[in-house]
């Protein structure tokens, strides 16, 4: 699981939740007619946002994947996803608050090149709203990830511990 930001086509006054899920069923569509083979395009821009990524976190590593590029920062945690029809930003959730406002201040450098790339606006999921919110939503996007951190550890069941028996009652 991971905090993820979408960059979507959007119009003035377009609901982002609908250019989501046209946008999912689009990718659906051409892996159905083109199937899930190595993607055979690359972009000039997917390579301008390798190398505006690679400027803003100089260990990332990129990987191409069969529908595109995907870029690592093991650092961060963040990954970032260019496909064909689909960008996605995703951030780790943690219990650091400060490491995950560093990570978010990272993720919006590059969030805002490829909004000018590409043309697509870059939408908090989470939050319902514009990713490139300024320092309010790095804070509450912060909150957001690390309170969902916490949660995450509490539902996680605790360890089998071996049954020895002496904690049950005897039965006579």
């Amino acid at each position: 699981m991971a905090y993820v930001v979408h960059f979507l086509p959007l119009q003035p006054g377009a609901d982002w939740v609908d250019a989501l899920e046209r946008q999912e069923r689009e990718q659906a569509q051409r892996e159905r007619e083109h199937g899930a083979g190595l993607a055979d395009i690359v972009r000039p821009d997917w390579w301008r946002i390798a190398s505006h990524t690679h400027r803003v976190l100089p260990e990332v590593e990129l990987r191409r994947t069969q529908r595109g590029l995907t870029f690592v920062d093991r650092a961060h945690g963040l990954t970032l996803d260019v496909e064909e029809g689909e960008i996605t930003l995703s951030l780790p959730y943690t219990r650091d608050e400060a490491r995950a406002r560093e990570a978010l201040l990272l993720a919006q450098r590059i969030a805002a090149f490829i909004e000018l790339e590409t043309e697509r606006i870059a939408i908090d999921a989470q939050l319902g709203e514009p990713f490139l919110g300024g320092e309010d939503l790095v804070a509450r996007a912060a909150h957001c990830i690390t309170s969902t951190r916490l949660a995450l550890d509490r539902r996680r069941p605790e360890p089998r511990r071996e049954d020895t028996g002496a904690s049950r009652p005897r039965v006579l």
